[in-house]
Parts: C-alpha cells; structure tokens; sequence
C-alpha cells in the first residue's frame, strides 16, 4: 500500500526533491542492503533448520518454522520499506525494481506444507499427520 501511494505522489510531480545526488548514493545503499538481507536470510534459514530438525516433538518444530519464518521474512521487508521511502525521495523507479524482486523471493520462500515436510525431513508418523484435515497438529 505504501509503495502504490508512493508511485502515485511521484507520478502526479507532488512528491520528489532529488537532485542527482541522491540517486548515485542510494543505489550503492540499496543493492548493499539488499544483498546482505537476503544473505541473511537464507543464512538464518539454514542455521534455524538444522536446529529445528533436532527436536523430537511435531508441534515443537512447527513452532520453530514459524518463527523462523517470521524473522526471515522480517529480514526480507527492510529492503522493500527502504526501497520505497527512496524511490519517494528520487522519483526514480529503478528502486522499484528491488521491492518487486524481493516481492518474488517472498512468494518463492513462502511455506507450503510439501515444504515443511521436505526441509523438517518429517517421519512417516509425523507426515500423515500434518496430511490429516482434522488433526490438530499445534497448539498456540
């Protein structure tokens, strides 16, 4: 929602005071932090899923997904916010282009349940339950 409002403010001329200079420094910001997000990211990925493979108890670890994924996603929105507060400042959007990048990781990192049985390396047992509709697998 604040990307689209930005677009807007800068379309209509309402909104820019970039002068040149702004641009050439945050593209050197923004690609620095984008790629150490999204290093970080898949880092803390692998590091939590080895811890999180450990533990003996289904609902334990599908407690732990999701905060795993939480602070993943939570590392994966910095840049987004601080691309559009810059292409607010500059009216370029070339920054755009990072929001919509990290938009694509988001939806290729999102956990579906073939996913959490693949990468929690679930037992027989524990499958079949995550694949029951009724069973109630965790509790909050």
């Amino acid at each position: 929602m604040f990307g689209i409002i930005s677009f807007f403010l800068n379309n209509n001329g309402q909104y820019s005071t970039d002068d040149g200079t702004l641009t050439a420094f945050f593209n050197i910001v923004i690609l620095v932090m984008t790629a150490c997000c999204v290093f970080a990211s898949i880092l803390t990925h692998k590091i939590s899923l080895k811890k999180i493979k450990l533990m003996n108890n289904l609902s334990d670890k599908l407690k732990a997904y999701r905060a795993m994924f939480i602070k993943r996603f939570a590392l994966l929105e910095s840049p987004i916010s601080f691309g559009i507060v810059v292409f607010l400042l500059t009216a370029n959007l070339y920054f755009l282009s990072y929001v919509v990048l990290i938009i694509i990781l988001f939806i290729l990192f999102r956990p579906t349940k073939d996913k959490i049985v693949m990468e929690l390396e679930l037992d027989s047992k524990d499958k079949n339950l995550v694949d029951t509709p009724d069973a109630i697998v965790v509790y909050f």
